[in-house]
């Protein structure tokens, strides 16, 4: 039997899930942003300002999709401390639809408050996102409290260039192993012109409509990437493959201390690389490294 982590079936659409424009922080209209995602590839785009969700569907054509969101932010207090040196809780909602309205802002920073949000963005069908936990200076203490989001960002670009350790992969395993199902998102969170067009998700949809794409990414229908590729993802009597075009390496991590790591000949590329899975795993989940470092990853499955 063949399950597929990854559908076979569809078609790839990149998509970069968190973006600032004008309409908060950021240096690019609306518009701007549209042209320059779609220059490079991009076919979605989810628009999520700050504390400020605009339908953007205008912006919609044949090749491009906008989805509706915003960022909310948790921030501790006390307010004479400077910004930089106060712990902050950052929040993506994404909404099942073009036209919605968001929830008036609250103040203040606790675990209630977050968990709180992210009930009742699940209650008007919103997918909760996690941003950036190493920006934010939480750690551990801070998010194993929180419960209920649908995803968390590996990587954050914008974060990453303006030199923070944005790259995070032992925060997902962790989250996992102490909430259950969860998926993973690379993310642009771009302001201006150098933070663009480097992390993102490739999405596999049937189409590019709203409601195919927000499926996709409510199903975890998707791998994330700040630069490697992958082609398929799939589970077939007990043996999890992963096919790529040109990697340096392909790894597996389980929810147990069993492991697994294919490396590529000197000099060569690796294609294909499988892996034995014991009952007792818990779940699994596998990242391809290029021959440039950069990382793609699936989703964890849970068995």
């Amino acid at each position: 039997m063949r399950i597929d982590v990854i559908p076979a079936g569809g078609n790839y659409y990149r998509a970069n899930l968190h973006c600032h424009t004008t309409v908060s922080d950021g240096k690019h209209t609306p518009e701007e942003i549209k042209e320059h995602y779609k220059k490079h590839g991009y076919a979605v785009v989810a628009y999520t300002d700050h504390r400020n969700m605009v339908d953007h569907s205008d912006l919609n054509d044949p090749a491009f999709l906008a989805l509706t969101g915003y960022e909310m932010d948790f921030t501790e207090g006390p307010s004479d401390l400077p910004y930089k040196f106060r712990k902050t809780c950052h929040v993506n909602l994404i909404s099942p639809e073009p036209h919605a309205a968001h929830r008036e802002d609250p103040a203040g920073y606790s675990p209630k408050l977050v968990n709180d949000y992210i009930k009742w963005g699940h209650e008007q069908g919103f997918l909760v996102h996690y941003n950036h936990p190493e920006w934010s200076c939480e750690d551990q203490n801070d998010y194993d409290l929180y419960e209920g989001f649908d995803a968390m960002e590996i990587y954050n670009h914008g974060c990453y260039v303006g030199g923070w350790h944005e790259e995070n992969a032992i925060v997902y395993e962790r989250m996992l192993k102490k909430h259950g199902r969860l998926f993973t998102l690379a993310t642009d969170d771009n302001h201006g012109d150098h933070d663009m067009c480097g992390g993102y998700v490739m999405i596999k949809a049937p189409e590019l409509s709203y409601g195919a794409i927000f499926n996709a990414l409510k199903e975890g229908h998707y791998y994330a990437s700040w630069g490697a590729s992958l082609d398929e993802a799939f589970i077939e009597d007990g043996v999890f493959h992963v096919t790529a075009p040109a990697a340096r390496e392909i790894a597996f991590t389980t929810g147990i201390r069993h492991a697994h790591r294919v490396i590529a000949p000197e000099g060569g590329n690796l294609t294909h690389a499988e892996f034995q899975i014991d009952p007792a795993d818990v779940f699994v989940k596998a990242e391809v490294v290029d021959h440039a470092g950069r990382r793609a990853y699936t989703n964890a499955w849970f068995l």
